[in-house]
């Protein structure tokens, strides 16, 4: 179970073994606050008709939602009438706040029945969503969960309910900066300017002993759940500023020496964002990654998702949307739910024929047996990843086990036996949970391109749920196109059509759902 948290909580983890979902709560309150901006014409009433359904699908057997009464309840409430204001839109504000007081307390008390324990892997999602959705950090989570091994569900739920009882705390930041420009004193003018003695006594004070290269810095204090949640705080302050910057009609150099100061942690934090996750590594096995002197509409694709990784959130969210939806629409392309819904699902159908062979794949290179088996000479014999996945599903088909070491190794290898034994109800299931991932990402867009909604409480989820799977679809996409020619819009309507032909005598192989 632990093994699984730190996967989640890991910022290296793959796409396939990471969160993709929101939790119960903060799903509830994006329902919410999609009823409010659909009265404003920002979002549509049939968007957010179908997050109360999908809601209702997602929170049908999540247990910490509440007994069968609450339950009851909360369905009849998803299926009414919401508009903003009504009395449904404020029953549902009523219902996410009794939700979230005892959400954790009974996923603790569902891990002490004995005779009904839930699966580790829900456990875990709905634990690890709940704790990120409530502003903890990715990097305190992950040491969190490393001092709590090795534990049962119900300690962990225990634990966890603790940390989620303890209040936020306020944080000193400082960012240095190496180079500033003052403008007809606005500098002088700010209250978080630090002059460059004061900023040398603040480091003084704070027991930061070296030498620090600088010439003054902004100070303030942030609420937050933890030190490195106030940094990715202090991140979007200076990204902010930044962009102020810019509209000053001269020059207003403003330039961070590249890091940024927490009071309580020892060392400093890098000012540039960790990798949200979202790589296209085709480009570089295929010896592309600098190849840019011919433009194609994969390039500019690419081009435009570029802030996906490091960008502000804004310009991740609408530019890797952009790229999306110009690699897999084409023009005479109509749908019930609009084309930027066709454009979500079919994005989710490629990433959903994708899951297999990468997990596949990478327990190809895990299993370790103490002595060389015949699995381990098949594998030396293998071409290509693509010969090494298929090789792995076929041992396992034949009832086979894998030695692996790792226990997040071992808890792909429960998945890839789920999908083994009930392939069209597994991917059945990641394709719904990519399908709402995707819209999810559709309708963030929309707020912030239609909305100008850039502090939205359910974007950063947004994007840590999304980015990387929005990476692996490009990644698909621009291997299809560098390798076979194959159009991306051909290549959604062939992932499709797989999907549905699943267990059926025209099936493919699930490692060549998109060959």
């Amino acid at each position: 179970m632990t093994a699984r948290l730190r996967d989640f909580f890991d910022s290296s983890t793959p796409w396939q073994r990471r969160l993709w979902d929101a939790g119960a709560v903060l799903g509830l309150r994006e329902l919410h606050d999609a009823i409010t901006w659909s009265d404003t014409k920002v979002l549509s009433h049939s968007a957010a008709k179908w997050l109360a359904g999908d809601l209702e699908r997602l929170l049908g057997r999540d247990r910490g939602v509440g007994d069968k009464t609450l339950h009851s309840q909360l369905q009849r409430l998803l299926r009414a009438p919401l508009a903003n204001s009504n009395a449904h839109h404020r029953a549902l504000a009523e219902i996410t706040a009794l939700i979230d007081s005892q959400y954790l307390a009974r996923w603790a008390a569902a891990a002490s029945e004995h005779d009904r324990l839930p699966s580790p892997e829900r456990f875990a999602r709905a634990v690890g969503t709940h704790l990120l959705d409530a502003g903890f950090s990715s990097q305190f989570l992950r040491d969190w969960v490393n001092r709590l091994s090795p534990s049962t569900l119900s300690e962990i739920a225990e634990a966890a309910c603790e940390l989620t009882s303890s209040p936020a705390h306020e944080y000193e930041l400082l960012i240095p900066i190496a180079r500033v420009q003052d403008l007809d004193g606005n500098l002088k003018t700010s209250q978080d300017w630090l002059p460059a003695r004061e900023t040398v006594s603040w480091f003084r004070a704070h027991g930061v002993s070296s030498e620090q290269r600088h010439n003054g810095g902004f100070r303030y204090v942030i609420s937050a759940r933890d030190a490195y949640a106030a940094a990715d705080l202090g991140r979007e302050t200076i990204d902010r500023m930044r962009a102020r910057a810019t509209y000053s009609r001269k020059n207003a150099r403003l330039e961070p020496n590249g890091e940024l100061w927490v009071g309580g942690l020892n060392r400093p934090v890098p000012l540039t964002r960790p990798s949200r996750g979202a790589f296209v590594l085709s480009l570089v096995s295929e010896k592309l990654l600098y190849a840019v002197g011919h433009r194609s509409a994969l390039d500019n694709a690419l081009e435009v998702a570029s802030s996906l990784n490091e960008g502000p959130p804004a310009a991740a969210i609408s530019g890797s949307w952009s790229a999306v939806e110009s690699l897999l629409l084409a023009p005479a392309d109509e749908a019930e739910g609009g084309r930027g819904a066709l454009a979500a699902d079919r994005m989710a159908s490629l990433i959903t024929c994708s899951w297999p062979r990468a997990d596949l794949t990478a327990l190809s290179y895990r299993h370790k047996p103490p002595s060389s088996d015949r699995l381990t000479v098949e594998l030396n014999g293998a071409d290509t990843n693509r010969d090494r996945a298929e090789t792995v599903l076929k041992w396992m088909k034949g009832g086979n086990a894998l030695n692996l070491e790792s226990a997040s190794d071992v808890a792909a290898a429960a998945r890839m036996s789920q999908l083994v034994s009930a392939p069209r109800r597994t991917l059945g299931d990641i394709q719904k949970h990519m399908v709402t991932a995707m819209r999810r990402v559709y309708r963030h867009r929309n707020l912030v391109v239609h909305g100008g909604a850039v502090n939205v409480d359910t974007l950063p989820m947004t994007l840590r749920t999304a980015a990387p799977l929005i990476g692996a679809g490009l990644d698909r996409v621009t291997h299809a196109a560098l390798v076979d020619g194959t159009h991306p819009v051909d290549l959604a309507v062939r992932a499709d059509l797989r999907l549905s032909l699943l267990d059926t005598s025209a099936g493919r192989s699930l490692v060549d759902l998109l060959e």
